[in-house]
């Protein structure tokens, strides 16, 4: 029985993996008055015959051996609007309702047309309730194909504006294919020789012709005057075609060129990867090192976006607060999006669950081993009706799991007052639906719905349920939630010291 069962759950995951569509078209298109030279676009759609119930989160992240995963935009159920992390040269669209996802990223910069590969997540409810995750990514792009394509569209941007340069004068000819505006330009014509007749020739010498003169006249030089102008324009066509050639012929010059130094790069770059490679190796030495790919450093002006995400030990992802009171922040919980349950077990607490894109725990193990580093800041960042709150301790810690992740912190600082908030649970342990290390005679993970550093129980109570508006059991800090409304979003966040 237990057999079937699993062949069954992986039939069905098989499935719903090949409905995630991930298309990647890498040429050079206008959309609007941009040019763009790839297009990636990433679909869902829930069918009645899939286990899955309803669409949440769908996001997409540039994914590179150097630089990990970084995430470009996302869309939630929530709200419907896309969010990018200003990078520029990405320009974002999609749309999400519950059972249809799309999202639509363009590019106008040549690496990420050519050298960089993309992911695409989709977070969903199932037909059960619980929390599930589909991701496909892009098919690599081989060098040899890169080197074509980089040549190939380049020549075709190029070409594009000629190509505007030739309709412009294709439309110029095609207006004189008919006889009325032809008409009209010999009368205009006309009119010319007439006003030159009458203000140029008023003296002695040269008298003014008649009338009758002039009508008869006017016919054969307007004619003979309308050809030499068309002509003269066609003359000019021909000159600008001649142009549009010659740069022709100097863009496949160009292209040979680069070839060559297209070669000559793809040496260094095999070079550069193996010197990275015994980097790593050294690195995978060191456990205790934490390795940011990009650094979370206390410098916002350095970021072009106000959150990137950095890889620790061992590949694990965290997300870098690059702005907030100077930046440098890593963030060790979230509640934005309400598509993560919190109310978990020891072990998925030590480990830490949730998605970049949404919700998150980092993990216990990860947020004892930074404050042993020195991340001994902490920030917490807080919204209610509307209204933004902050709490900041100038010491924070929490010891290894062989201590139950005690927690201790000091120096409160913050724009409300702390009176018994999260100082009453100082020095206490974690506690979590399996591990009851509190103070109360009851078990307050369990009447609170989540894992935390209770005493008995809490003031504070960042890990509760989502979206309830009960004070004991849903997200709240007892002073700013006192009219028993729990907050809207919070964010846990470590810094050095």
């Amino acid at each position: 029985m237990s057999a079937l069962y699993f062949i069954a759950v992986l039939a069905v995951n098989l499935f719903l993996s090949f409905g995630l569509k991930v298309d990647m078209t890498r040429e050079h298109f206008y959309h609007g008055k941009s040019l763009f030279c790839a297009q990636l676009q990433c679909t869902e759609n829930i069918t009645e015959d899939t286990q899955m119930s309803a669409l949440v989160n769908m996001s997409v992240y540039r994914i590179s051996e150097s630089e990990g995963k970084i995430l470009l935009a996302s869309i939630s159920g929530s709200d419907s609007k896309v969010r990018d992390y200003k990078i520029s040269g990405i320009l974002s669209e999609g749309k999400l309702s519950k059972h249809h996802g799309e999202l639509v990223l363009s590019f106008s910069y040549t690496s990420a047309c050519n050298l960089h590969q993309y992911k695409c997540q989709v977070y969903f409810t199932n037909k059960t309730g619980d929390t599930g995750m589909l991701e496909n990514r892009t098919t690599s792009y081989k060098r040899e194909k890169i080197k074509k394509s980089v040549l190939l569209m380049n020549l075709k941007a190029e070409t594009l504006n000629y190509v505007k340069t030739v309709d412009t004068m294709a439309d110029f000819l095609k207006s004189f294919e008919d006889p009325e505006k032809l008409k009209g330009a010999d009368m205009s014509m006309s009119l010319q020789m007439s006003h030159s007749a009458r203000d140029g020739y008023s003296d002695d010498k040269a008298p003014i012709p008649s009338s009758t003169e002039l009508n008869n006249s006017n016919e054969h030089i307007s004619s003979t005057n309308t050809v030499d102008v068309l002509g003269a324009k066609i003359n000019n066509i021909t000159e600008q075609m001649k142009t549009v050639n010659n740069k022709v012929e100097a863009i496949e010059m160009k292209v040979n060129d680069t070839i060559t130094r297209n070669d000559q790069m793809n040496q260094l770059v095999e070079a550069v990867n193996i010197t990275l490679q015994e980097i790593k190796i050294d690195l995978d030495t060191h456990p205790m090192i934490v390795r940011l790919t990009r650094q979370c450093n206390k410098d916002g002006k350095t970021n072009l976006m106000d959150r990137i995400i950095i890889i620790l030990d061992k590949g694990k992802e965290a997300l870098c607060d690059t702005k907030t009171d100077g930046g440098g922040w890593i963030i060790i919980q979230r509640r934005i999006l309400g598509d993560v349950n919190f109310t978990r077990d020891w072990n998925a607490y030590k480990h830490g669950f949730g998605s970049m894109a949404g919700d998150f725990w980092l993990g216990n193990d990860w947020i004892s081993n930074l404050t042993m580093m020195g991340y001994n800041k902490l920030r917490i960042d807080m919204t209610q009706k509307g209204k933004q709150y902050y709490a900041h301790f100038g010491y924070f810690k929490v010891e290894n799991e062989a201590a139950s992740y005690r927690m201790s912190l000091s120096s409160f600082s913050g724009n409300f007052q702390n009176n018994n908030g999260l100082s009453y649970v100082n020095g206490m342990k974690f506690s979590t639906l399996d591990r009851d290390n509190d103070a109360y005679s009851e078990d307050c993970a369990a009447l609170c719905k989540g894992g935390w550093w209770y005493r008995d129980c809490q003031y504070v109570n960042l890990n509760g349920i989502w979206g309830i508006t009960d004070r004991n059991r849903g997200i709240n800090w007892y002073l700013i939630s006192s009219d028993g409304e729990t907050l809207d979003s919070v964010e846990m966040k470590v810094r050095i010291v």
